[in-house]
Formats: structure tokens, sequence, C-alpha cells
């Protein structure tokens, strides 16, 4: 089985310079926890509820005036929609994120999260 089997296509994306409370409304609208930043549909990075969290209430960083860029992780893992499912599995475990983004070239296609793959190795059983 291919992550372009499982993978979400229609992938929620923000575009570079989107303030961060914005791509919080989106992805409470959405019920997703992460969200790529691309420039023109090519990827620049990802950002994570977390990373939101951890600079907002660990750090307390005001957020309010924050662009996604500032807070992305940049080159986020990923992988192509050929790749083997358990392939992305083992990317996922030894990276240690719940996420990849799959991607054409360096245009996002895709994602696929931890849940998704457990979710189909589990019905495969």
């Amino acid at each position: 089985m291919k992550v372009a089997d499982v993978m979400t296509r229609n992938v929620l994306k923000v575009e570079v310079g989107t303030p961060v409370v914005e791509a919080i409304r989106l992805m409470a609208e959405h019920g997703v926890n992460s969200i790529p930043v691309v420039r023109k549909g090519f990827y620049e990075g990802i950002v994570k509820v977390e990373d939101i969290l951890s600079l907002a209430v660990r750090e307390s960083v005001d957020i309010s005036d924050l662009k996604v860029e500032d807070v992305m992780t940049p080159y986020p893992v990923f992988v192509s929609p050929s790749t083997d499912l358990t392939e992305a599995a083992r990317i996922m475990v030894e990276r240690k994120v719940g996420h990849l983004l799959v991607v054409d070239g360096r245009k996002v296609v895709g994602i696929i999260s931890d849940f998704d793959v457990i979710e189909t190795f589990s019905g495969l059983l």
C-alpha cells in the first residue's frame, strides 16, 4: 500500500504571511492540529498547534502580531505519494512526527497523519 492510497488530498494550507491567529482559526474550523505553510503552492514549513501553544503559554509570547513563518517548523518531514505506507510509518516513528507532507517535487499534494497510518493498518488486521 502506498501513501497516495490513504493520504488526505484536499490539504488545508496557508500562505507565507498569514497571521498566526488566522491559522489557528482555520485549524479549529477544520478540526486539524497542523497546517502546511506554502509559498505559491510550494512547501515552506508546517505550523502545529503545539508550537503555537508552546510560544503563547510556556514562553508568554504575544502571538497576535506573529505570522505563520515566525512559528512554523521549516523544512518539514515529507514523503512522495509513491512511498510505501510502512516506510512512512517508520519515518514518523524515527523522526518523532505525527504528520508527513506528501509532495510531488516541492508542491504539496497531500498530508498523512499517524492516525491515518494506524487506522489503515488496524483495518488490515
